[in-house]
């Protein structure tokens, strides 16, 4: 019901990408402080979740414990009864609203040094195993410099249909991430 997770691949396998759970977990949050911000801590990717070429279902589930304020994140083949695996887990909370920093984006871009495009981008993730389609390619370019970057993300307008239902599009974060 998600084609665009088919354009998710790590070594030519779909995988369900970790700004998913991040998305997931924004949402539960939420559902559970309705009326307030929600800060995500101590978040944990456990175990790649293989999403199947075919139409065999995999069965998701998302628990939270009130003790510690943790969801977490279970699969399993929808066709067995294998145990539940642990694919990724964090601690959601209501969290204060905080003032927000102005940024100069035309200095700060102007600070960095050197530029890689689009192209370059996607060339290098597939040389590391990271085959991103279409869907995944949301990162136009990155301006870096040692333990820094900046990127401009543009979401596909493929997806632009289904952007309403996510807190943040999981495409988007994911490029956050591959500008890192």
């Amino acid at each position: 019901s998600y084609p665009w997770l088919r354009d998710h691949r790590v070594q030519s396998h779909i995988v369900f990408p970790g700004a998913g759970y991040v998305d997931a977990a924004l949402a539960a949050g939420a559902s559970l402080y309705p009326s307030q911000q929600v800060e995500l801590e101590d978040f944990e990717f456990l175990r790649a979740l293989h999403l199947p070429e075919d139409k065999d279902p995999v069965q998701l589930q998302t628990a939270f414990a009130t003790l510690d304020a943790r969801l977490t994140f279970l699969s399993r083949s929808a066709l067995s009864e294998e145990n539940w695996v642990r694919n990724a887990s964090a601690r959601v909370r209501a969290h204060a609203e905080v003032p927000r920093e102005t940024i100069d984006l035309h200095r700060l871009q102007a600070s960095f040094s050197q530029k890689a495009s689009k192209q370059e981008i996607y060339a290098a993730t597939a040389r590391a195993g990271l085959d991103y389609g279409p869907a995944f390619q949301a990162l136009t370019s990155v301006c870096y410099r040692d333990g820094e970057a900046l990127g401009e993300i543009h979401l596909p307008p493929e997806l632009s249909d289904s952007a309403a239902q996510h807190r943040i599009h999981p495409s988007i974060l994911d490029a956050c991430f591959q500008a890192a």
